[in-house]
């Protein structure tokens, strides 16, 4: 097949990288479209600072304020470098025909463009973020006039079908080309270890098991230590006992669950209903409830090296078998296939 991703790229560490290689693995040509790069370049402005304001900024509150009138919002697609973006994007379908259009989030796409893109091609909807989120850009939309869509959570999923799309519930994978057992320590000198961004509820969570007398290594925004990605990420991985993993008020989980665990790395997660979903509790990873559950919990498996290692361990070959990329993308390849 013929595929057309709009995704964005700009990031190394962006998780569409590994899914266009596994689809070109699977012997399909793709084309990229880094939607966000081509908006940015046609912004008219020159200076780069006022781009980055407009782009970061003002698009951002545009796209991600939910009671502001749809007419306030709708906006953002004129604006920033958007509508030549769109306007790009339909003509380059167009052009040159492709048998699958892959919509990777894609917020700055006018989703009645869509309807449009239908007429050319079949379009597949890929959304990997929360519930909030799914709100706040209004992604039913862009799912109900999707030819398929796809949701990360549960929650999502059944919103996007409630609204009248054709959704299914396919979580994110791991990279295991990256994220994997290669250079993995048998000593670790980290007890605890945190990579995330600071918020309020992660904050009370990180002084009370400090106070409880338990070593905490944080890294993220507004942390003491600042964030951290790919080979450096995974080294901190390996060199901790534990890895602490907290949620957004959602049914589902981010993608580090399965990065983590493709490392053969412990993780304690903050519990939410879609884990039940993948996993097994205490099997392929241990999850919390509360402060006091977590502290307990911490200090149960740095007290059991063997048992700590044993769930990473299942829990490492459950997400290489079952959740790596490749079978994300077969999952979505046999629902277009059967349907064709």
């Amino acid at each position: 097949m013929r595929i057309l991703f709009v995704g964005s790229f700009e990031n190394p560490w962006s998780t569409h990288h590994p899914i266009v290689r596994e689809f070109m693995e699977k012997g399909h040509k793709v084309i990229k479209f880094d939607f966000r790069k081509i908006a940015y370049d046609n912004i008219s402005i020159k200076h780069t600072f006022y781009k980055d304001f407009l782009r970061e900024k003002f698009e951002m509150f545009l796209t991600y304020r939910p009671y502001l009138p749809n007419r306030i919002r709708d906006l953002k697609y004129y604006l920033f470098g958007n509508w030549s973006m769109n306007r790009i994007l339909l003509f380059f379908v167009k052009k040159y025909k492709f048998d699958i259009i892959f919509l990777a989030k894609a917020e700055s796409v006018n989703y009645n463009l869509i309807k449009r893109l239908n007429k050319c091609s079949k379009t597949w909807f890929y959304f990997m973020d929360p519930l909030y989120i799914s709100h706040e850009m209004r992604a039913h939309k862009y799912a109900k006039n999707a030819t398929w869509s796809s949701a990360s959570t549960r929650a999502n999923s059944l919103l996007f079908n409630k609204k009248g799309a054709r959704c299914y519930h396919i979580t994110q994978g791991a990279d295991i080309k990256l994220f994997n057992v290669q250079n993995a320590k048998d000593e670790k000198s980290i007890d605890v270890l945190f990579v995330g961004t600071k918020t309020d509820k992660r904050k009370r969570y990180v002084n009370y098991i400090e106070r409880e007398g338990i070593n905490i290594k944080c890294f993220g925004v507004g942390w003491k230590n600042n964030p951290i990605y790919l080979e450096e990420l995974i080294e901190k991985y390996h060199d901790s006992k534990i890895i602490l993993n907290f949620h957004k008020n959602d049914s589902g989980f981010s993608i580090r669950v399965f990065e983590v665990l493709a490392t053969d790395s412990f993780l304690l997660s903050e519990y939410c209903s879609d884990l039940e979903n993948s996993f097994n509790k205490g099997i392929h990873l241990d999850w919390f409830r509360n402060p006091r559950e977590c502290v307990e919990l911490i200090r149960t498996y740095l007290a059991n090296e063997s048992k700590r290692k044993q769930i990473a361990q299942t829990g490492g070959k459950l997400v290489r078998n079952s959740f790596a990329w490749r079978n994300i993308v077969d999952k979505i390849l046999q629902i277009i296939e059967s349907d064709t």
